[in-house]
Parts: structure tokens; C-alpha cells; sequence
């Protein structure tokens, strides 16, 4: 998604350094652009862990930021992995009637299993129709995150690119205009 962005200045003096220093303006821009992403990432990272109870260190570590540079290609890419989560990799614990609870959902039908390697995953039985399917297959059980995801980290985004970004962009071209770089 890429956000388009205009920034109208009331200051005639800012106006006309803009014209003459298309390059210390470039530098800002990419400077803002990064320092906006960067807020987008976390708020959304933030936002995505209070509506799906899982820690916000679980949700950064699936997130990339890729900073805007000022030579090579003056965007930045905020990717994000939307598949579930896998509960084995949060914390966990077992219920008195079978079972196992993680980020505040209830998985009646999960069961640990050891891996050959060692590692111990949490698995599930396929249920079709209330009912557990007798033996195979088995699979992952996994926290999905897909449409809630994809809407937070878009609404950060446009949210932030709309709101901050300006302010931003003006504060950093003042300052180099004052430094001279």
C-alpha cells in the first residue's frame, strides 16, 4: 500500500529554501518517511497485541521495517507476516479436562506432542461437526491474525503518514536549514 503524501508550508522564508535546497529537502523527506514508519510499526504492533492477547514481542519479531534511502530508493516497506501464530512459541498450559489455553482462547481439542528432534509442539485433532476426527490428521494450532492484521497496520499507517509526517518533514528541514546540511 503506498501512501501519497503533499505538504503545503505557510512560511514564504521555508518556501523559498525548499526551492533552492532540493537536496537538504530529499534528506528531511527520507528522514521523516523512516522516522514515520518506524511509529507505524510500533503502534501497529501495539494496537494488533491488545485485540489478540499476544505479546507485542511475539508481533514485532514478525515484523521487517526497510528505511527509505536517500540515494538508492527514497521508500520504505513496512512487511508484516499475517499468518497465525503458533501457540507453542507463546505460554501455554494444560486444562483440568484436556486442553490447552494460550493468549486467552481455549483450545479444548490441543495436545502437546514431542517432536523426533526433541522439540515439543502443540498439535490439534481436525474437528468437523463438534466432532474430533478419529486419529489423522493433526495439525498446528495456530492464532490467525489475518483480518484484524491488515486492517491495524493499514489504518496506522495512512493515519501516521497523514498526521505526523508533515510535522516531522518541517522540524528536520528547519534543522538542517540551520545547520546547513
Amino acid at each position: 500500500m503506498a501512501v501519497g503524501l503533499s505538504i503545503k508550508f505557510d512560511d514564504k522564508a521555508l518556501r523559498k529554501a525548499l526551492e533552492e535546497a532540493p537536496k537538504l529537502a530529499m534528506r528531511s523527506a527520507v528522514t521523516a518517511i523512516n522516522k514515520t514508519a518506524a511509529q507505524a510499526q510500533t503502534a501497529s504492533v501495539r494496537r494488533l497485541s491488545a485485540a489478540t492477547r499476544i505479546p507485542v514481542r511475539k508481533l514485532r519479531e514478525r515484523t521487517k521495517l526497510q528505511k527509505a534511502r536517500f540515494n538508492r530508493s527514497p521508500f520504505a516497506r513496512l512487511v508484516a507476516l499475517t499468518a497465525g501464530v503458533p501457540i507453542d512459541t507463546l505460554v501455554s498450559r494444560g486444562l483440568k479436562k484436556g486442553g490447552i489455553s494460550a493468549a486467552g482462547q481455549r483450545f479444548p481439542h490441543a495436545f502437546r506432542a514431542t517432536m523426533r528432534n526433541g522439540k515439543e509442539l502443540i498439535m490439534e485433532r481436525r474437528v468437523v461437526g463438534g466432532q474430533r476426527v478419529p486419529r489423522l490428521p493433526i495439525d498446528r494450532v495456530k492464532i490467525p491474525l489475518e483480518p484484524e492484521a491488515t486492517a491495524i497496520f493499514t489504518q496506522e499507517v495512512t493515519r501516521l503518514a497523514t498526521t505526523a509526517m508533515p510535522a516531522l518533514f518541517e522540524r528536520d528541514f528547519r534543522y538542517r536549514l540551520e545547520r546547513g546540511r
